[in-house]
């Protein structure tokens, strides 16, 4: 045609005809165009000689002489395709052109694209190709093809994915399916966003992760990450080994702890051991409830306390706290409980790091002279302290319990006392 050479289709013999063509159906067109009709599986307009139904024999304004672009000419027979280009996700090739990727003479086996599929994809998409550097490449990208999880043409989700990305996931992994139900299920689990934290293809990190555990957990929780270095961090916290205590999926522990709080603390600390025998445990401790006191992750205190001790402790103890903002405060009550008790167990009633007097002689000097004047001649080794003192606040009087007996209140307990010579009982 474009050399002006008609009688190559049209020869012309009858007069009366003198457009006839020289054969029926796809004969002209083999006169120079390779016969496949032959090969099995080929495209159906191919097999029955059909060559009219895409081309036009004269003139076109689309590339291979076709009766109309490729994509409303080939969705003319594959309407469900034309469907899937209107999706919300739309594969720009097939919303473009077609014979991009397919070739009108292909064999239906491969669906007629032009080679392999993970082969055809990779020539636009190269970055999804695994690299040396890679350390953990998804199987369907290494052993399976890329139509196994995308759509090739529209989808109704982000990415072309064949499914919405939970059932997606889990018609593999099908244990993430149980994560989306637990107690405290990780937010980008429970909503269906594995690739918030895991790439699809390939990751230079482990279980595809899209980068190491630490920096990936900064992406969220990059407030929790700020001013450690005015801090006490919590090892683990400060390594990045988020893992060590959290389930990165979720768990039916409180704050997606791998166990119960007072296991996961249990695995470095031995709270829990040296608490067994001993006399009186802190409730917190005996609940398992360790962050009551301690931070998990930095604070400004020492021993990762969540406030300064006093403040702590009479955050749980109001009614001592009411009782101090009325009376005379021992100092160390004000100002360190554990000057006194132990935080967590300890063989002594109320927690007690020594009974009295020692605990009391480890400040007052109990061999004093004035000390024993005050004390019917005896040494503070002689004495129980806390029948006569408050130990957190009393009277103006050397913390004296409010509530006294009269002999006692008026100072004079030569009524009821003797003095007691020194070595006397």
């Amino acid at each position: 045609m474009a050399e002006g050479d008609c009688a190559v289709c049209h020869p012309g013999d009858d007069p009366t005809k003198p457009f006839a063509v020289q054969g029926d159906g796809s004969t002209v067109c083999l006169v120079c165009h390779e016969d496949k009709s032959d090969e099995p599986d080929v495209h159906a307009p191919v097999a029955d000689g059909e060559c009219l139904t895409c081309h036009d024999p004269h003139t076109s304004r689309q590339d291979n002489l076709l009766v109309e672009a490729s994509r409303p000419l080939c969705t003319m027979c594959h309407d469900d395709i034309g469907d899937q280009l209107v999706m919300p996700s739309q594969h720009e090739p097939a919303t473009e052109d077609c014979l991009t990727c397919h070739s009108g003479h292909g064999l239906l086996a491969k669906k007629l694209l032009r080679t392999d599929t993970n082969d055809l994809c990779e020539t636009c998409h190269d970055d999804v190709a695994p690299g040396p550097d890679d350390k953990d490449v998804h199987p369907p990208v290494s052993e399976g093809t890329c139509t196994d999880c995308h759509s090739p043409h529209g989808s109704l989700n982000p990415s072309l994915t064949v499914e919405n990305r939970i059932d997606l996931c889990t018609s593999c992994h099908d244990d993430a399916r149980g994560w989306r139900v637990v107690k405290a299920a990780h937010l980008p689990v429970k909503v269906g966003q594995c690739n918030e934290c895991h790439e699809p293809h390939k990751s230079t990190n482990s279980h595809l992760l899209k980068t190491s555990p630490d920096e990936l957990c900064k992406t969220c929780h990059g407030e929790m990450m700020e001013g450690l270095e005015t801090h006490t961090v919590h090892p683990p916290f400060g390594e990045g080994e988020c893992t060590t205590c959290h389930a990165p999926h979720g768990s039916d522990n409180d704050g997606m702890l791998v166990e119960n709080q007072a296991a996961v603390c249990g695995m470095c600390h031995d709270v829990a051991d040296a608490s067994e025998p001993a006399t009186t445990v802190h409730q917190p401790v005996a609940d398992g409830q360790c962050t009551s006191c301690h931070s998990p992750h930095h604070t400004a205190q020492a021993s990762l306390l969540v406030d300064k001790p006093e403040r702590l402790c009479l955050s749980c103890h109001t009614d001592l706290k009411d009782r101090m903002a009325t009376g005379t405060v021992h100092p160390p009550a004000e100002e360190d409980c554990l000057t006194c008790h132990v935080p967590h167990a300890a063989g002594n009633r109320k927690l007690l790091a020594e009974t009295a007097p020692t605990l009391c002689l480890g400040c007052h000097d109990g061999d004093d002279a004035a000390f024993k004047t005050k004390h019917l001649g005896l040494t503070g080794e002689k004495i129980n302290c806390v029948m006569c003192h408050d130990p957190h606040v009393g009277s103006e009087n050397s913390l004296i319990k409010q509530k006294q007996h009269d002999p006692f209140t008026s100072g004079d307990c030569s009524i009821c006392h003797t003095n007691v010579e020194e070595g006397d009982e």
